[in-house]
């Protein structure tokens, strides 16, 4: 059964205008995005539209799209006349390449991605981009290296070139859950349009019918409640949420006493007590799991790895960033975001997360009526911060939409 086109996909002809292509997407988007049809197969319908929507929409896209197609409907005439038109008759098949070239061509594959996997687990992506390219063109159906260069596309938050690469791989390798899960999250996030930074095109085009998945990843907290409650739920978190943090933040500068510590046992901060040290973790905690919840950052594995891309055990670069964090944390912000800019990673929802962290800090600060106090906290308050941050981090994963 020949696959179907990108016209077929939106239930189009051919010779749809723009408006018509816009006004059809947003019509199969109302009925198949995830939020509003739980049927079995609705995140890959979802993203077979969206994926024809984001080549038809371009009026160059389109354009390369048509031309594509109509190349290969020649070349495919051309296959099934040449055995009868060809004057000299059949030409004979091409010699496949021999086993040992290709084994020698798997295993270089292999041994590049590995090299990748780690490269992204210790956030350095343009390595990793570069290294799963390589891998690529040795063997172009290794579904693991086409896997990272979604996971590199979907922490530099270019969501649709992220769905290109792993439908890919979910061709190449249908079995493979954590790609059908991520492509299920990306499905569920609004459609924008995206920016490409470059990376690795696939020649081969991308199918419109993808496979049938066996399991299907667990569903977010809210995903049963309805579309407008949740976005009500989002308000009322927010608002509570940071007035809570600013509440917090008040109660520790006017009311709990400064004139003496109590931290016997942290002898670089003798200016803090212990009920201060809670009000900053506390404060901390709950700023982190708001910021995540409502969105303004994103998940803490798309920000801060915790772990590979599926790939070899390899110390994270967010186990990394957390220990020196836990040391001082201006280090650990400073490190982390030159490593994400040097490495073309470095996206807003981190300047958010830092910036939060680092206004925080500063305000836990100020409100010491001491010299000393204020020091003490501008240079090791980030500490506690951050680190209660990063809990409250992980606590919010569990009730985000996406």
């Amino acid at each position: 059964m020949p696959e179907r086109t990108h016209y077929e996909v939106l239930g189009l002809p051919e010779t749809a205008s723009l408006e018509e292509i816009k006004k059809q997407y947003r019509a199969l988007a109302r009925t198949h995005h995830p939020d509003v049809n739980s049927g079995p197969h609705a995140a890959l319908q979802f993203s077979a539209i969206a994926e024809a929507y984001r080549v038809l929409n371009d009026s160059e896209s389109r354009r390369v799209y048509d031309a594509e197609r109509t190349l290969r409907q020649r070349q495919t005439n051309f296959k099934s006349a040449g055995a009868v038109n060809h004057p000299a008759g059949p030409r004979p098949a091409s010699s496949p390449p021999s086993q040992q070239s290709a084994t020698t061509a798997t295993q270089e594959s292999d041994r590049l991605l590995q090299q990748a996997q780690i490269a992204f687990s210790r956030n350095r992506m343009a390595e990793a981009r570069t290294l799963a390219e390589q891998a690529l063109h040795y063997n172009k159906k290794n579904a693991a290296a086409w896997e990272v260069m979604g996971d590199v596309s979907r922490n530099q938050e270019r969501h649709t070139d992220a769905l290109r690469y792993y439908t890919m791989a979910s061709q190449h390798d249908p079995r493979r859950t954590s790609v059908q899960q991520k492509i299920e999250r990306i499905a569920r996030q609004p459609v924008g349009p995206q920016s490409s930074a470059g990376g690795y095109t696939p020649n081969t085009p991308t199918r419109q019918r993808p496979p049938q998945y066996t399991a299907r990843p667990r569903a977010p907290l809210t995903a049963n409640m309805p579309p407008d409650k949740r976005s009500l739920t989002l308000v009322l978190v927010g608002f509570f949420g940071y007035f809570g943090t600013f509440l917090i933040l008040i109660f520790a500068g006017l009311t709990l006493d400064k004139s003496s510590a109590s931290t016997h046992f942290l002898p670089i901060v003798t200016s803090w007590s212990w009920p201060y040290v809670s009000c900053m973790a506390l404060a901390g905690a709950l700023l982190g799991a708001t910021m995540t919840i409502t969105g303004a950052i994103r998940r803490i594995e798309d920000d801060l790895i915790l772990s590979g891309s599926a790939g070899p055990h390899a110390p994270p670069f967010g186990i990394l960033v957390i220990v020196v964090g836990l040391l001082f944390f201006w280090v650990a912000a400073l490190m982390h975001l030159g490593v994400s800019l040097f490495q073309e990673a470095l996206t807003a929802s981190r300047l958010r997360l830092y910036g939060a962290i680092a206004l925080l800090t500063c305000f836990f600060a100020i409100s010491w009526t001491t010299l000393l106090g204020t020091s003490q906290t501008l240079l090791w308050g980030g500490n506690v911060i951050f680190i209660s941050f990063v809990v409250g981090w992980l606590l919010g994963d569990f009730f985000r939409q996406d």
